[in-house]
This record gives structure tokens, sequence and C-alpha cells, in this order.
């Protein structure tokens, strides 16, 4: 049989128990369980409306952020790859690849697939794509194409390891030999994606 506890002790274990000093646990037992109410909802007058609008607006010209991002932490947005074909055609339509003794510019981008994307990361923008692409070719002055460079592999990560391919048309009055355009192309080619690149972020 358990023996009674002295009542020295008995009276401080009761204590400790029941007390509602602030360091006891029946204080903070109690204080957790107290209702608290909700706050009332408050509508904003008309210039507080106007003025939380002007807030959010600023920000998002500052920024890049959605409207709903006003922290602008992390966003992510993707890029169609319309838009992507039609601004790579832009930077890339007329300008010139010297293929040994013959000279040749981009017709038009007659191909563009991959993905692209651009991310808002603490207010700040990036951008990125995976991409592969076909590009006509023609001499200067004519209308027909002399060929198609073909760009696969094209990462933004890591733009020096794209691949250029050269395929001539049959129909060409020139002849342009893939050892002399595929060096030149790929220079040029890493050029045009890296402009590709800052237009992806500014949008």
């Amino acid at each position: 049989m358990a023996q009674d506890q002295p009542n020295g002790e008995k009276s401080k274990l009761i204590e400790q128990a029941t007390g509602k000093a602030e360091l006891s646990y029946s204080y903070w037992a109690a204080k957790s369980g107290e209702y608290k109410s909700t706050p009332e909802a408050k509508l904003l007058s008309e210039e507080e409306a106007r003025r939380r609008a002007q807030e959010i607006s600023r920000h998002v010209e500052q920024t890049g952020a959605s409207a709903w991002n006003t922290a602008g932490t992390f966003e992510e947005r993707g890029v169609s790859m319309d838009w992507v074909k039609v601004t790579l055609e832009e930077i890339v339509k007329g300008s010139e690849i010297q293929a040994g003794s013959v000279r040749l510019e981009v017709a038009c981008v007659h191909s563009c697939s991959g993905e692209a994307h651009q991310w808002l990361v603490r207010g700040r923008k990036r951008a990125g794509f995976e991409l592969e692409a076909e590009l006509h070719l023609r001499q200067p002055g004519t209308e027909a194409a002399v060929g198609t460079l073909r760009v696969t592999q094209a990462s933004s990560d890591d733009l020096d390891e794209l691949v250029v391919s050269w395929k001539q048309s049959k129909e060409a009055d020139v002849s342009v030999k893939r050892a002399s355009i595929e060096p030149a192309a790929q220079k040029a080619v890493i050029s045009h994606l890296e402009a590709l690149l800052e237009r992806i972020k500014a949008r």
C-alpha cells in the first residue's frame, strides 16, 4: 500500500497543477482555449481603394509581377511558341552567314518547336528555353532558298552544345559545303538565341 505524501509536498504538486502563474501549464492551456474573435471586415473608401489600385499598378510596372503576386516572390509564366517563332524571325531574318566564298542570309524561320518560360524570382526576371528550329537560307537579293539550316538541342543553359546541320536544296544554283557553313552558322545562331533569351526575359 502506497504511503501518503507529506502535506507540504502534496500542496506543492497541487499548486503546480492548478496554479495560474504565467509559467504554469494550466495558464497556457487556459490561454490557448480562449475564444478569439475574427476581425470584422472593413470596406475600403473610394480613396483607399484608388490608392491601393495605384500601389498594385506601380508594383506590377516596377517588378513585372502579376497583380496577385504583391510580394514578388516566385512566379512562372509559359511563353507561347507562336510568340517565340515570330520573335526569333524578327531577330534572324536578313542576318548573313559567310560560308567559304558564298554569302547567305536567313530568309525565314520555317519551323520552331520546344518550350520557353519566364520566371520571376525575388523580383528579378529570368528566362529559359529548349528549342529546335529550321531556318531557310538564300543568297542576298534572291528569293529561292539555297538550303535549310536545322538547329537542335538548343538549351539556354548551354548554348555551346547546340547542334547545327545543313541540308542544301536540290534546286540551288550554288554549292555550299557543310564544312564551310556549319561552324559559321553555329556561331551566328548562338548569338541570335542569346538575343532571344533577353527578349523572353524582358517581355
